[in-house]
């Protein structure tokens, strides 16, 4: 691997933190907001984290269709 791969490579890690470090900020706020619309209950707590890691799984899959196809045998 060559300086300006790695170099890119910063850029790219630096990016995917920048974005995932809304995540954190928001989920908590919201997390309250939940618990106190349903009366200290953690039902709407549970559906709500359990369409996080959905729509995670679902952009998790999309990375990989676009990084090497359709192929599931495919290593990155």
């Amino acid at each position: 691997m060559s300086w300006p791969a790695v170099r890119l490579e910063g850029r790219y890690y630096a990016g995917a933190f920048a974005a995932s470090s809304f995540a954190p900020l928001t989920s908590l706020p919201i997390a309250g907001a939940l618990i106190s619309a349903t009366g200290g209950q953690y039902w709407a707590l549970v559906v709500f984290t359990g369409l996080c890691y959905g729509v995670a799984a679902v952009c998790f899959v999309a990375a990989r269709v676009k990084a090497v196809g359709w192929n599931y045998r495919k290593v990155f």
